[in-house]
């Protein structure tokens, strides 16, 4: 199930690692011996958790005030909109000075933000003065390893604490 883009699994015997399985065996053996190579040394997500965090984040979806001025059309779309304000997004933006020139240039970053927003949900608003395109960063379980994804989904379930009112205590409860 690894790939070349995931990396492959070894075991730590203390100061050294071995392959965990025969696709680790095979990429050392197509590196060849005392190769130098560059390695990613990264703690694996705890499964157990990524689904806790998903299944939080539909119970909110499933209790999503609706006299929010947010509707997600699905819980997907909730957890990129909460992403985005947790800060865990990449931004595409246009400043504007307010010239004619202006039109032409929001209509060339609406153009490339249609483009763009075919990959992932995205969500169009003025920041720091400028009109951006915000799309949330991948969390998927193999783009990040748990020290990365516990403050960033810490962060989701805050931003989805404070916009509903609900407590992420009564959520993990219904979880």
């Amino acid at each position: 199930m690894t790939s070349a883009v995931q990396g492959h699994w070894f075991r730590s015997t203390g100061k050294s690692l071995i392959p965990a399985d025969s696709e680790a065996i095979e990429a050392l053996t197509r590196v060849g011996s005392n190769s130098v190579v560059r390695v990613r040394v990264m703690k694996p997500r705890r499964p157990k958790h990524h689904r806790w965090f998903f299944l939080v984040v539909k119970n909110y979806f499933d209790n999503w005030p609706t006299a929010h001025a947010f509707q997600p059309d699905n819980e997907e779309h909730l957890r990129a909109w909460a992403t985005c304000k947790a800060g865990h997004r990449d931004i595409f933006g246009e400043r504007l000075s307010h010239t004619d020139r202006d039109i032409h240039r929001m209509a060339d970053f609406v153009e490339k933000a249609i483009l763009r927003s075919r990959k992932a949900y995205s969500f169009i608003t003025i920041f720091n003065g400028s009109l951006v395109m915000l799309t949330p960063k991948s969390i998927a379980f193999d783009a990040l390893d748990q020290e990365a994804f516990s403050p960033i989904a810490d962060g989701i379930l805050s931003v989805l604490e404070t916009e509903s009112g609900i407590a992420v205590a009564s959520m993990m409860e219904a979880a």
